[in-house]
């Protein structure tokens, strides 16, 4: 890993970071995103292992069965298994990365969480703030909007904006359901490329301690950059 091109950092919470050797991070995957991938999730696990003391990583591979609708045909059924397909895929190829870690971990599927009693209580919880919590439904349905518009642009005229509305809204409930199961683990930090999402923030706020699952995000920056 000390060849690696990239090299990535936290951005915020920096008052914090004298805690990380102390904490636990969780690291939500993507699969197909370019940042889990080859030498980039190289370093982010080269991060983790130098930072923290314990790391949960889970591989959110059937969450995508809502978004893989829309660039896909098959019946739900054959979505949610070609998404347990591609998570196995990345499992696979990612294995020898993730085994350099030398701090424990442990790693999840999407499924493993959507299978667990407190699942099905939290997503009750998650349907009724939505239905009578204004904050929280503006915020779903900002970060809905905001996925189903990078969608469009990708795709153009051709993209039926509508269609998946509802497959989206359910994408983001589903996350926000499962986040407050992650909490129950006392997990200190969750690790991601990007903004926390509308959504998940006022999820947050309800749902989760604010000592638990800290946003961190990510930057990268290639060995150029660095020298710059």
């Amino acid at each position: 890993m000390n060849n690696n091109k990239f090299k990535v950092s936290f951005i915020g919470y920096y008052k914090n970071a004298y805690n990380f050797k102390d904490s636990s991070c969780i690291l939500p995957i993507s699969v197909g995103q370019r940042y889990h991938e080859g030498e980039m999730f190289e370093a982010v696990i080269n991060i983790i292992n130098n930072n923290f003391k314990t790391c949960h990583i889970v591989v959110c591979d059937s969450l995508q069965r809502h978004t893989l609708e829309l660039f896909d045909h098959k019946t739900n059924q054959d979505i949610h298994a070609y998404a347990n397909q591609l998570g196995e895929a990345w499992i696979n190829r990612s294995m020898p990365v993730i085994t350099t870690l030398e701090i424990p971990y442990e790693i999840t599927r999407w499924d493993d969480w959507l299978l667990k009693n407190d699942y099905k209580e939290q997503r009750i919880k998650v349907d009724k703030l939505y239905d009578v919590n204004n904050k929280f439904r503006l915020a779903v349905q900002n970060s809905v909007h905001m996925f189903l518009d990078r969608c469009q642009k990708r795709m153009g005229d051709e993209f039926d904006y509508d269609k998946f509305l509802p497959s989206s809204i359910e994408y983001f409930k589903e996350e926000c359901a499962v986040m407050p199961l992650w909490a129950k683990k006392r997990i200190n930090f969750e690790i991601y490329n990007g903004k926390r999402p509308d959504a998940l923030v006022v999820a947050h706020q309800h749902f989760v301690p604010k000592d638990l699952l800290v946003w961190l995000n990510l930057r990268f920056r290639t060995k150029s950059q660095n020298n710059a």
